[in-house]
C-alpha cells in the first residue's frame, strides 16, 4: 500500500472561519497571521476593538500579570506597559477592516503613550467609529494646581483628533488630562453621552463649556471624581440626563454652574466646595442630591428648594440638616418617591414624625425609604421596649403603598412612625424593615453595608407592629 505524505487543504466555510475569529482575543489573532497571510483579512471581521489586559497578555487582573522582582508587579517596571503598547500599536499597524464600530483601551497607559493612543484614536475617526473609551487605571496619588504625583503621568487629550468627526456617539474617558484646545474649535456634532471619570481640565481652559456649546445632540453627561476648575455652563436642547458626582476638590472646584436644560429629566449632584448652582429645568422629575456633604455650605438646599414640580427624590442628609430640610419639603407636592439616607451620629431619642409632615404635604407619594446610618456604633439605638401610642391630627393618606427603613431603625421612635402609618395610610401594601444600611451615591453607586448598627431586633419589631398589620398590607422583617 503506497503512503500519501499530503496533507490535505480543508476549506472551510466563510461563516464558520469567521466565528472562530470572533472568539480570538487580539493577540491571539495576531498570531494566525503567521499561519496564512490572508487571514490577515480576517482582522477586518472584527469591528468592535477592546484593547484590555486579556485580549493583549490573557490574564484578567493586573495581579495576576507575572513578577519581574520579589514582591514586585511588573506592570511596576513599566515593561509590560511598553510591551502594552508595542503590540497596539502593531495591530493598528496592520489593521485592514474598513469600517471599526468601537474601540475600548483598558490599561494603566499614560504620558510616555501619547503618541500610541494618537494613531488609534486618529485611525478609529477615519474609519467612522461611534464609540471611544480610554480606560487607564492608573496610580495617582495627588493633584495640585499644577502637577500629579504618581507613578505615572495621566494621558493629555487633544480634542483636536476628534474635530471634523461626525460618526462618534459615544465618549468614555477616565484618568485623563484634557488638553486646552483654540478658541475655534468645532467637533463631535453628533457626540450623544460623554462620560468623564476622573478628569483634570487644563488650568486656562473652559472646554466643557464649551463643549456643551457645541454638541447640542447630548442627550447624557456624567462628571465623576474631575478636577474642574472655572465655572460651568452647561446647555442642551436634547439633554436629558446629567450627573455631576464629587468634582470640587481644592482648588480643582468650579465656583458655579449653571445648568439650562429644557428636556433634562434627571439630575444626580454631590459636591462640597461649589457655591452657586442654578438649574432651568422645567421638565425635571428625578434628583439625587447629597446636602451631607455640603454641610458646611451656608445654603445645601438652596437649589433642591427651587425643584418643587419634581416627582422622585433621594437625598443623603445629616440629623442637623432634618429640621431645613423639612421645612423644603413640605412645600413639594408632586412627589411620589422619597428616599432619605441619614447619616451621622446616631440620636436614639430623635423623633421622626417630622416624615408625616412631609408625606401629609404630598399626598401624590407612592414609595417611601428611610436609611439610618450609625457613625458611633457604640451607642446603642434600642431605648426601651415599651411604647405608647401617639397620635398624628389629622393625619391620612391614600396613596403610599411602600414603605421602607434600613439600618439602625430598631429605635421606639421609629417603630412609632412604622404604627402611624399602618393605622393611617389606607393603601399601604407593604412595609419593610432591613439591616442593611447601604447608601446610594449616585451614578449607579452604593456604599458597602457597615458595621454601624449596634443590633436589628426582629423579634421585637413583630411584636410592637403585628396587631397594627391589616389584611392588604405585609410587613417583611429582613
Amino acid at each position: 500500500m503506497k503512503r500519501c505524505n499530503k496533507l490535505k487543504k480543508i476549506e472551510l466555510p466563510d461563516s464558520v472561519m469567521s466565528y472562530i475569529f470572533s472568539m480570538l482575543s487580539l493577540k491571539d489573532l495576531v498570531k494566525t497571521s503567521a499561519l496564512s497571510k490572508q487571514w490577515i483579512r480576517e482582522w477586518g471581521l472584527r469591528t468592535d476593538l477592546n484593547f484590555d489586559l486579556y485580549n493583549m497578555f490573557d490574564y484578567n487582573t493586573i495581579q495576576d500579570l507575572p513578577k519581574s522582582i520579589p514582591s514586585l508587579p511588573i506592570f511596576q517596571t513599566f515593561h509590560f506597559q511598553s510591551e502594552f503598547a508595542t503590540r497596539l500599536d502593531q495591530f493598528m499597524l496592520h489593521y485592514q477592516g474598513a469600517v471599526i464600530h468601537s474601540i475600548r483601551l483598558n490599561f494603566p497607559l499614560g504620558e510616555d503613550d501619547t503618541d500610541v493612543i494618537d494613531r488609534l484614536i486618529s485611525k478609529a475617526i477615519t474609519k467612522g467609529v461611534k464609540r471611544i473609551e480610554l480606560l487607564f487605571p492608573i496610580e495617582i496619588k495627588d493633584f495640585d494646581e499644577y502637577s500629579v504625583t504618581g507613578p505615572i503621568f495621566p494621558y493629555k487629550l487633544s480634542l483636536t483628533l476628534l474635530s471634523g468627526t461626525d460618526s462618534l456617539t459615544y465618549l468614555h474617558l477616565y484618568n485623563c488630562w484634557l488638553a486646552k484646545e483654540p478658541a475655534d474649535f468645532s467637533g463631535l456634532k453628533n457626540l450623544t453621552t460623554i462620560v468623564m471619570d476622573r478628569l483634570v481640565e487644563d488650568y486656562y481652559t473652559h472646554m466643557l463649556s464649551q463643549l456643551f456649546s457645541e454638541c447640542l445632540q447630548i442627550e447624557d453627561a456624567t462628571f465623576k471624581n474631575c478636577k474642574l476648575k472655572w465655572p460651568i455652563k452647561i446647555t442642551g436642547p436634547k439633554l436629558r440626563h446629567l450627573n455631576i458626582i464629587n468634582c470640587g476638590f481644592g482648588v480643582y472646584s468650579p465656583k458655579m454652574i449653571d445648568i439650562d436644560a429644557l428636556n433634562l429629566s434627571s439630575f444626580e449632584f454631590s459636591g462640597i466646595n461649589t457655591k452657586h448652582i442654578s438649574v432651568m429645568a422645567p421638565r425635571l422629575l428625578n434628583v439625587f442630591w447629597n446636602a451631607a456633604v455640603r454641610e458646611k455650605n451656608q445654603y445645601p438646599f438652596s437649589t433642591i428648594a427651587k425643584l418643587t414640580h419634581i416627582e422622585n427624590l433621594a437625598m443623603i442628609i445629616t440629623p442637623s440638616q432634618i429640621e431645613e430640610l423639612t421645612d423644603e419639603l413640605v412645600r413639594f407636592q408632586n412627589l411620589r418617591q422619597l428616599e432619605l439616607f441619614i447619616e451621622g451620629a446616631y440620636d436614639p431619642n430623635m423623633d421622626y414624625f417630622w416624615i408625616l409632615d412631609i408625606a401629609m404635604a404630598s399626598q401624590h407619594l407612592h414609595k417611601f425609604s428611610l436609611t439610618v446610618r450609625n457613625l458611633q456604633p457604640e451607642h446603642s439605638h434600642m431605648v426601651g421596649f415599651k411604647r405608647q401610642k401617639r397620635e398624628y391630627a389629622g393625619f391620612t393618606h391614600n396613596n403610599l403603598k411602600y414603605v421602607k427603613f434600613c439600618g439602625c431603625v430598631c429605635s421606639i421612635n421609629v417603630i412609632a412612625l412604622a404604627s402611624h402609618l399602618l393605622r393611617n395610610a389606607s393603601s399601604l401594601e407593604k412595609m419593610t424593615f432591613s439591616s442593611c444600611d447601604k447608601f446610594y451615591i449616585g451614578v449607579g453607586g452604593w456604599t458597602n453595608d457597615s458595621d454601624g448598627c449596634c443590633g436589628f431586633e426582629h423579634n421585637i419589631i413583630h411584636e410592637m407592629l403585628k396587631d397594627e398589620v391589616n389584611e392588604q398590607c405585609q410587613l417583611i422583617i429582613l
